[in-house]
């Protein structure tokens, strides 16, 4: 409403001003055409329409620079642009100062002490906290009963429930008895069963060596352990069984089995043209003689040797050969040994 007052004030005195002089002009011109309203057309311009229709345009100078208005409310957020260019890098900022850290926390009754970094150390005493309430009292506890089998031999005497130590085990007495386990056998129950021993046996037949495990209660385990081939210095023995890799000697030969249950005394290679009967392929031999060595040095001359014993003289008494060596002994032959 003040703008539309101020805009035709302004007009008014325009027309004052601009029209004064022109005033009977106009009268004469126009007749009894007079402005009829005032539009604004834009800004600084005035549209003025007269009584018979026709219109004109003014434009108006500005007018003075009014007060501001009052402050309105604020608008909403608008939507955020496109982030900038990344900016030049920033010079290298001078070195910091060397930090101070804890090296190490101790503790000595309410006193805690701080190992500094730098060297330093500071103690803080820890104040008591308050007396706690005291607790609802415990449960009564129990005794607690003790395992301790014992030892024993043939005619000590044994309670019910007794607990013996027997065959790497522990046994439980269910009667009165003055006998072991191993003479009394239906008065104990085994409760915890051990190794009493072990035997390990060659087993040559299935070249196995069996370890057997008997137990507290009677009870053996057993466990077959393969055997891995051997060199037999005197060759195999009587019913063992070969495995592969076995070796002996024969003459200047060595034999490799090169299968498991190779005949050891079939060991011609079938490449020997032998009846099939005698060759087998589970064999392998290697010559094991080596090349003549070399002429060894002369030994140093021997000691001189006792004084031979030859034949002085052959006379012929009859049928006998008398042969009279050097020695002074004779010797004699019948002639019909000689026949």
């Amino acid at each position: 409403m003040d703008s539309a007052n101020t805009l035709l004030e302004a007009v008014g005195e325009y027309m004052r001003e601009r029209f004064g002089k022109i005033e009977a002009d106009i009268e004469r011109r126009m007749g009894a055409a007079r402005v009829t309203r005032v539009e604004e057309a834009g800004p600084g311009r005035a549209l003025l329409v007269f009584g018979d229709g026709s219109t004109q345009v003014l434009t108006l100078q500005p007018g003075a620079r009014g007060e501001p208005g009052p402050k309105g409310d604020q608008g909403e957020r608008g939507v955020a642009g496109d982030p900038g260019p990344r900016g030049e890098r920033g010079e290298r900022g001078e070195q910091g100062l060397v930090g101070n850290g804890i090296e190490a926390v101790s503790q000595e009754g309410a006193a805690v002490t701080f190992e500094f970094s730098n060297g330093e150390s500071a103690t803080v005493e820890l104040p008591a906290g308050p007396q706690g309430e005291k607790g609802d009292a415990g449960i009564a506890g129990q005794d607690r009963f003790i395992v301790a089998p014992r030892r024993i031999r043939d005619g000590d005497a044994i309670a019910k429930n007794d607990l013996i130590a027997w065959g790497g085990g522990i046994m439980q007495a269910i009667r009165a008895t003055a006998r072991d386990p191993v003479n009394d056998p239906a008065s104990f129950v085994c409760l915890v069963a051990g190794v009493e021993s072990v035997a390990i046996v060659e087993n040559v037949e299935a070249r196995t060596f069996d370890l057997c495990a008997r137990m507290t209660d009677g009870t053996e385990q057993a466990a077959h352990i393969p055997a891995g081939p051997r060199f037999m210095p005197e060759g195999p023995r009587p019913g063992e069984r070969i495995v592969k890799g076995d070796q002996f000697l024969r003459g200047d030969w060595l034999y490799t089995a090169t299968e498991d249950g190779a005949n050891p005394s079939v060991t011609v290679s079938p490449a020997a043209n032998f009846p099939p009967a005698l060759t087998n392929s589970g064999w392998k031999r290697q010559f094991m003689r080596g090349k003549r060595g070399e002429q060894g040095e002369l030994g140093a001359k021997g000691e001189r040797g006792e004084p031979g014993v030859g034949i002085a003289d052959i006379t012929l008494d009859g049928d006998v050969l008398v042969v009279k060596l050097t020695s002074g002994e004779e010797k004699l032959i019948a002639m019909g040994a000689l026949a």
